[in-house]
């Protein structure tokens, strides 16, 4: 069993549990059950709105 790289385990950790695929340009992973993929994406829109809520208050500049 190979253990899974550093990378990996880093954006697991970060990205709230959910292992990514790091090989495939970060996108999740797609053996995901319908129902979690669609939690998944919700909870990535969630993310992306608030980014750019705070980006158009001026947080990155």
């Amino acid at each position: 069993m190979n253990q899974p790289c550093f990378r990996q385990v880093k954006l697991k950790e970060r990205d709230g549990g959910r292992m990514q695929d790091v090989s495939a340009g970060g996108k999740p992973d797609l053996k995901l059950e319908p129902r979690q993929a669609r939690n998944a994406q919700k909870l990535e829109e969630k993310r992306k709105a608030a980014w750019l809520e705070s980006k158009s208050r001026g947080a990155y500049t």
